[in-house]
């Protein structure tokens, strides 16, 4: 089953209010009864009552989708985000749950990623309240606008978290390999000219490039971790300079989105 994307561009929105406004019970009842009267006339003919049934429940069916459609829009919008929203914290409080007891443990091999992790984790809730800090200051926390800000930036959030989760599930794993004990029996077998000696020397190699190969695959999340807490301080920046108060304020205000968007996006490049 494909996973829903969630997206807060101005996209996904439009067509939130579309599915809204086409699946409005009035919109789906009186259309389907235009339709069953306009079934009527092909099958007793043309008579009045069957065209004014007909036309009539199609206007009001008409007139409850551009009802939704346009007058509220904003309505439906709000309901939109408010609901991925909720979506995303629920999601990302038990993910958060998860890896600060699974990020406390000790690792064998690349402890360090594990302590990188915990203070990311940190400073990527220290930089989120600054970016809603300043988001509060410029929008109302009921408008659109604050909403798709706040919800690209939770998503954001949860990429992040999903790509930690991805380094304890590949420290755990590197942790079946004693990196010690294995190079200590490499030394001892590198003189070796016994068959079965060049064997065993060559599987333990592979092990070891296996633990390098799953060391480098962390190092890349734990870089693209970094470069999201960067992206995330820029789009604070730009957006305390917006001024909200000209209309030239809109595009910029996409661009910052689209900004958050594209950031989730490549966060979860590592983590498939």
């Amino acid at each position: 089953m494909t996973k829903k994307k969630i997206s807060f561009t101005r996209d996904d929105l439009k067509k939130a209010v579309l599915k809204e406004a086409t699946e409005h019970p009035v919109t789906l009842g009186t259309t389907a009864l235009g339709i069953i009267s306009g079934a009527g006339i092909a099958l007793f003919g043309a008579e009045t009552v069957f065209i004014l049934s007909s036309l009539g429940f199609l206007s009001l069916g008409l007139s409850s989708f551009g009802y939704n459609y346009f007058v509220k829009k904003e309505h439906y919008q709000a309901k939109y985000l408010e609901k991925l929203q909720k979506d995303l914290e629920r999601q990302n409080k038990e993910k958060l749950e998860n890896l600060k007891s699974n990020l406390s443990s000790d690792f064998e091999n690349g402890q360090k990623y594990a302590t990188q992790g915990i203070n990311q984790v940190k400073e990527v809730q220290e930089k989120i309240d600054s970016f809603l800090d300043v988001l509060s200051g410029k929008f109302d926390s009921n408008s659109i606008t604050y909403k798709r800000y706040s919800g690209s930036v939770e998503q954001v959030y949860g990429s992040l978290l999903d790509n930690l989760k991805k380094v304890v599930d590949i420290l755990r794993a590197s942790d079946t390999i004693n990196l010690s004990d294995l190079k200590t029996r490499l030394k001892e077998l590198i003189k070796s000219d016994d068959p079965a000696d060049i064997y065993e020397k060559e599987t333990l190699e592979d092990r070891l490039k296996t633990l390098e190969q799953n060391l480098d695959k962390v190092n890349n999340l734990m870089s693209q971790n970094e470069k999201a807490l960067t992206t995330i301080v820029k789009v604070t920046s730009e957006l305390s300079f917006i001024d909200t108060s000209t209309k030239d304020s809109t595009g910029t205000i996409e661009d910052g989105i689209d900004d958050l968007e594209t950031l989730s996006k490549n966060t979860k490049i590592y983590n498939s």
